[in-house]
């Protein structure tokens, strides 16, 4: 009887085997992969370029402080105030860009310099001698007081970029 059972076929089918896997579409789960993937090398990178920038912008405040400190010990007026005029026009250059600054003359000058050091010393204190030295004769001002205005302009502008 078991003899007779074997030699009966059974009722099997074939195998079938799966299809075989595709990558596209891929899942939703590694979709949300890359995105993090992505999200986090974004992030990454911005950290990395604002940090850069903040550094190189307190260097350059760094760098000024030094300069004014150097330059505080020039007597001659005039050559003091040139200085510091150019040393005040490359730092907002250097910060602030060249698009911004480098047209602004004058009154638009000082008005920009108060704004960017929350301030009036430029348009109504000892600051307007930025302004007006060109055009006179002799040049006579608060030098101590000058000296004063700019390091404190520049120091503001050290705990505006950190």
């Amino acid at each position: 009887m078991t003899h007779a059972i074997i030699q009966q076929e059974l009722p099997l089918r074939d195998l079938h085997l799966p299809d075989t896997y595709l990558w596209w579409p891929l899942a939703i789960g590694w979709w949300f992969v890359i995105v993090m993937l992505l999200g986090v090398i974004i992030g990454f990178g911005i950290f990395y370029y604002v940090k850069k920038k903040n550094k190189m912008q307190h260097c350059t405040i760094t760098y000024a402080l030094g300069v004014l400190k150097r330059l505080s010990k020039e007597n001659n007026k005039s050559i003091l105030i040139t200085h510091i005029s150019r040393l005040l026009r490359r730092v907002c250059i250097s910060l602030y860009g060249r698009r911004q600054v480098a047209g602004l003359t004058g009154e638009r000058w000082l008005r920009f310099l108060d704004r960017k050091g929350k301030t009036t010393a430029f348009t109504e204190g000892v600051g307007r001698i930025l302004v007006a030295f060109p055009y006179q004769k002799t040049v006579d001002y608060p030098r101590q007081e000058l000296l004063l205005l700019v390091q404190q302009w520049l120091q503001n502008q050290r705990s505006q970029h950190v």
